[in-house]
């Protein structure tokens, strides 16, 4: 799964595909994974050999935590 940061950095993470729904991907966020507020866009994103293919794009916005 491919992502754009609010700062405009990308990355990636490792998504598997679900177990029960081969159209979907899975992915459990780590407490460190969503580290920046604002607006995430997010891509599903397979490769196999020699094909590479592209989900639509979908924005999630991150808010800053509550104060506790």
């Amino acid at each position: 799964m491919k992502f754009i940061r609010p700062n405009r950095t990308v990355g990636y993470w490792t998504a598997a595909l679900d177990g029960t729904n081969n159209n979907k991907m899975v992915y459990l966020t780590s407490e460190c994974d969503l580290n920046m507020p604002g607006t995430w866009i997010l891509q599903a994103h397979a490769e196999s050999v020699g094909v590479s293919l592209h989900g639509q794009w979908v924005e999630l916005e991150v808010y800053t935590p509550i104060a506790e």
